[in-house]
């Protein structure tokens, strides 16, 4: 059970299944406590000590707000290297659209030169 929510955790956190913030944290909670209380489970199987329910329950809390918060960091992450990701092909995309601009200009205002080096040649003559 521990590897199967743990397997469950690892691929919501991954991918955000939801496109609400609020119902991903709020599965990330339920999940990792849901881990974190079938690992102690186990352990307390381990070490054949009878389970006391009531700190199942107190686990149930700190294990949600344990998942909701590690959601919000892994979506802050998430959200932070896309948008990094995004702005670095913006500029580059913007870099090449400048440079293509000043070459034109470069290339048009030579052209000028010539036509007024032509104008002011053949007036001379």
């Amino acid at each position: 059970m521990f590897l199967g929510y743990s397997f469950l955790v690892y691929t919501h956190i991954i991918n955000q299944n939801y496109h609400n913030k609020y119902l991903n944290q709020f599965f990330s909670g339920i999940w990792i406590s849901m881990a974190i209380q079938s690992f102690v489970y186990v352990i307390f199987t381990l070490i054949t000590v009878k389970p006391f329910y009531p700190i199942f329950f107190g686990i149930l809390i700190i294990g949600f707000i344990f998942g909701w918060i590690i959601n919000i960091y892994f979506n802050k992450w998430y959200t932070k290297k896309i948008f990094n990701n995004i702005r670095k092909k913006f500029n580059r995309q913007h870099i090449i659209q400048k440079i293509k601009e000043q070459s034109e200009n470069e290339n048009i205002d030579e052209n000028e030169e010539k036509s007024l080096e032509t104008i002011v040649s053949e007036k001379k003559m």
